[in-house]
């Protein structure tokens, strides 16, 4: 094994991200990329660091012939649980990887298209409910208005809705890769991060329309808030809702072949030691959207306020992101004790 081998190995071992062994060793996370991939190596200090952190020895780090990791006298063996993690890791062979890789690179604009369509669903009603308020349309065709809006809606989302379906039909079969601990051979790994490297200025880029976007749609919502005139108000908010779902479009269409090399790599978002809160939150967002979906229909059928009810959407994406990261530090401090 090379010193790139047994990095790799004792990262993994012990459940870590390329970013968290950087924190660690206070280096940047493209530094401990670029050990792992044999671009290049640790000077001498971080090589010591690394024997102490690990609590194997120099000899074992430096010397391609040593397989077996000597651990020091003083270092405690690997955990329990950090053996099981490297034991019942899931092979992934370089064909698995590609074929996932491609599926969800072609997946990404149709999933930002059925995400896209899902928030921009309300403006037919929102526009016709402007229009009526404003005088355009008659008071006596309010009822009418309000069907045809939500059956706009439900067409809409209902399409969406189908191929979100399909999607994940597609990539179902790829579950245990985004669910369980997996394992790659080093030139798949190698493979991966180059292509990930080769995309990262495209992923930010995207990032940042995807942001514009966004912070131009609050402008959009507040020239809206300005003027009494309903119909002005209406296309204000149409407006924050387009510009949005063009920003979130953005964001999918890069965050979806980059997340799926996250998964393949076990980093960010997606380390091994974040599978076990993503379980534990995947049942509760079985339960959360489902819930927050009645309260919306039924709140907006009951008082008719179309206009205002969106806003449950945002406020209910806060509370769930102030959720995960309840999880999220909550393993973290698991994770430390």
């Amino acid at each position: 094994m090379t010193l790139a081998d047994k990095i790799i190995s004792l990262r993994k071992q012990k459940g870590w991200s390329q970013e968290e062994l950087a924190e660690k060793l206070d280096v940047t996370r493209q530094s401990v990329s670029k050990w792992e991939s044999a671009q290049s190596v640790p000077d001498i200090a971080k090589i010591l660091q690394i024997s102490e952190l690990f609590g194997v020895t120099t000899d074992y780090l430096l010397k391609d012939n040593e397989e077996a990791a000597e651990y020091t006298e003083d270092a405690a063996s690997p955990t329990t649980e950090e053996t099981e993690n490297k034991d019942t890791a899931r092979a992934v062979n370089m064909k698995e990887a590609e074929e996932y890789l491609a599926v969800s690179r072609a997946s990404a604009g149709k999933m930002a298209l059925a995400t896209l369509l899902c928030i921009v669903s309300p403006i037919a009603l929102l526009l016709l409910m402007g229009a009526v308020g404003a005088g355009y349309i008659s008071v006596a065709l309010e009822n009418i208005c309000v069907l045809i809006g939500i059956i706009v809606l439900l067409f809409i989302v209902g399409t969406a809705v189908i191929v979100f379906i399909c999607l994940g039909s597609d990539l179902s079969k790829y579950d245990y890769i985004e669910k369980e601990a997996v394992k790659l051979d080093v030139e798949s790994r190698k493979k991966i991060e180059a292509e990930r490297e080769a995309f990262r200025a495209e992923y930010t880029k995207r990032n940042a329309i995807g942001v514009a976007l966004c912070i131009l749609g609050a402008i959009s919502t507040l020239i809206g808030a300005f003027t009494e005139h309903e119909m002005l108000v209406m296309i204000g908010i149409s407006g924050t809702l387009l510009l949005v779902a063009l920003g979130v479009y953005s964001f999918v269409t890069v965050g979806v072949p980059w997340g799926a090399m996250q998964k393949m790599l076990e980093e960010g978002d997606y380390s091994r030691s974040n599978k076990i809160s993503d379980k534990r939150l995947e049942a509760i967002s079985g339960a959360y959207w489902p819930l927050i979906t009645l309260i919306y229909l039924a709140y907006s059928f009951v008082t008719h306020d179309w206009h205002i009810s969106w806003v449950i959407w945002p406020v209910a994406a806060v509370v769930f992101g102030v959720i995960e990261a309840i999880f999220k530090v909550k393993d973290k401090n698991e994770k430390d004790k």
